[in-house]
């Protein structure tokens, strides 16, 4: 990013990546670089599908899709949270901590520079209609979350994005594409599926 992230003041403490915020009202309309970026955490995967496709008995290494927003007096970071499979999505807004800002720095993409205020930012994240929904994680996911914002509020063509490399391609891809090589005659390239979803996004 073009600056290191400062911890915030004045708001609740949700871990050490970013204080988390329960309501803003900031509303002052201002330039905002926008970003991408992802960490890496290893999930215990209660899906046997998952399991199956990824030669994996237990865990699988995944990936946590997050936006964040650069404004001149602070940064904000929007994430689809869910403590496990089935449970109720919900929004996270926070501030981001330096130690935040040195796990995302290295995967951040930039998406674009927009005028917004940080209290429509919240109101993104509040108002997501994923939210509420059970998570899976095939589908309805940090990834499907992050998505929905990106093309209907940020208005960027997802699928260009995709094929340019400034998005990382999301797991359900790699999942149909799976499936198109199972049930095809094509058997041999089913290995191949098996090495390419070992390091999988979610």
């Amino acid at each position: 990013f073009n600056k290191m992230y400062r911890g915030a003041t004045g708001a609740s403490s949700q871990n050490n990546l970013g204080h988390e915020l329960h309501q803003e009202e900031d509303s002052v309309v201002r330039r905002a670089e926008v970003y991408f970026a992802s960490k890496e955490t290893e999930a215990i995967s209660s899906s046997p599908t998952i399991r199956f496709l990824t030669n994996s008995p237990r865990n699988a290494k995944v990936h946590h899709w997050v936006l964040i927003f650069i404004f001149d007096d602070r940064e904000m970071m929007i994430e689809l949270d869910a403590p496990c499979n089935g449970a109720p999505i919900r929004a996270l807004v926070s501030q981001l901590t330096e130690e935040g800002s040195a796990v995302y720095k290295p995967s951040s993409r930039y998406l674009g520079t927009y005028e917004v205020s940080p209290k429509r930012v919240f109101e993104i994240a509040r108002d997501h209609p994923h939210n509420g929904l059970p998570y899976q994680p095939l589908e309805q996911n940090c990834q499907d979350w992050v998505l929905h914002i990106v093309e209907n509020n940020l208005g960027l063509n997802v699928d260009q994005h995709f094929s340019s490399g400034k998005l990382p391609v999301p797991v359900r891809t790699y999942f149909q594409t799976a499936f198109l090589l199972l049930f095809s005659k094509d058997l041999p390239t089913y290995p191949n599926v098996l090495s390419v979803l070992n390091s999988f996004s979610i």
